[in-house]
């Protein structure tokens, strides 16, 4: 991998490597031609990008001759659309790989008039093995360069992602509880309840912290579910935001932990005459919600996957209100449990539309309280502000 941040390698930096003789090997690999459109001339490509995410990472390289693993010459590729042929190697990646890679968008550097030399720089995985689909193989690297892994190695990797997974299912587990007994960051309120958990992978595969002066400076970025104006401090956790009252408990908080982790609660304040979770309103501001975490997350270098989790605390005598078409609120209707944890969705790339990605989690709500699916969705399965 070349030493230095993606966006700042240069053509000077490809010639050093020519002229050091930087052999292919554990971290970086050549290529000099584009793959092409076939499953064939693809295949060597994604093994060759998965097998960086399956071991510690490195750069893949596009544009730059080599020999018996030594760079030889950097010859470009004629690239006459180069934002088209960068989307279509995204979309490789994207289709042809399984579970999906997290990569930096690939950068070009201009050799002459419309001829480039493309990097692909692969971190380590988190959420590894990542098989290539067409043929269905695993692969690894070492000094050498690329292999096929073999049982033993398939087999030790599978078990880490398994034991990884317990232990984030194990963490919202505690936290929940937690929550339930009402010993959370600040005093809330005791009634229906909507806990938002935000899980990197990376908070459990590596022992790396946040730089809580740097997060703290950025502590805007993590305001409370549905407020406009609130607190916010460091605690012995990470950050804490939440909406100070001189009246009583809080009704949200958003605690960023040192690990990448963001919890995030509502309290839905039971009414006079009846008790209600308005649903668009739940909807929009965990979309918003998760956007505005993540991009924050992205911006501290927390990498996916990340697993998005929604929970309800409390709900046994709450009803979901629809406020748009014939779904509006119906004393009859209600939920049969006090508490509903739902599953993980995950986030694989900061840049998608988590509307569409959130709403499976939607649709089990509403299933909770006894209707087909979340009807703030078109026919499209976009997410929509009813009016």
């Amino acid at each position: 991998m070349i030493s230095k941040s993606l966006s700042s390698v240069t053509l000077e930096d490809l010639e050093a490597l020519i002229d050091s003789q930087v052999r292919e090997g554990k971290s970086i690999e050549y290529k000099r031609e584009l793959p092409g459109k076939g499953a064939s001339e693809t295949e060597p490509f994604l093994a060759g990008v998965s097998s960086f995410a399956n071991a510690s990472g490195g750069d893949f390289i596009l544009g730059i001759a080599a020999k018996d693993g030594l760079p030889t010459s950097i010859d470009g590729l004629e690239i006459p659309n180069l934002d088209g042929e960068i989307l279509r190697l995204e979309n490789i990646l994207r289709n042809g790989l399984e579970p999906r890679i997290s990569i930096d968008p690939i950068h070009p550097i201009e050799v002459e008039d419309n001829r480039y030399v493309l990097i692909i720089r692969v971190k380590k995985s988190w959420n590894s093995p990542h098989r290539v689909i067409a043929n269905r193989h695993f692969y690894g690297r070492n000094s050498a360069g690329r292999y096929a892994l073999d049982v033993s190695e398939l087999r030790t990797m599978f078990t880490l992602s398994e034991q990884i997974a317990d232990r984030i299912r194990a963490f919202r587990s505690d936290r929940i509880r937690h929550i339930a007994t009402l010993e959370t960051p600040v005093p809330i309120l005791k009634a229906a309840t909507l806990v938002l958990h935000i899980v990197p992978l990376t908070a459990f595969s590596t022992r790396e912290f946040l730089d809580i002066s740097k997060c703290y400076q950025d502590a805007s970025a993590l305001p409370p579910l549905g407020r406009d104006g609130w607190s916010s401090r460091i605690n012995l956790d990470g950050i804490l935001t939440f909406n100070a009252t001189r009246e009583g408990p809080s009704i949200a908080y958003t605690q960023l932990f040192r690990t990448g982790i963001v919890e995030a609660l509502y309290v839905f304040e039971p009414r006079k005459d009846h008790r209600i979770i308005p649903s668009t309103w739940y909807e929009r501001n965990v979309i918003e919600g998760v956007s505005r975490y993540l991009q924050m997350l992205s911006r501290l270098d927390v990498v996916p996957p990340l697993f998005v989790y929604l929970s309800f605390l409390r709900i046994k005598d709450y009803r979901l209100l629809y406020t748009h078409g014939r779904f509006g609120f119906n004393e009859d209707s209600g939920t049969d449990r006090d508490q509903a944890m739902l599953p993980e969705v995950v986030i694989e790339e900061h840049d998608v539309d988590y509307g569409r990605s959130l709403r499976p989690l939607f649709d089990m709500v509403s299933n909770a309280f006894g209707l087909e699916r979340s009807f703030n969705f078109d026919d499209d399965g976009n997410w929509i502000e009813p009016r």
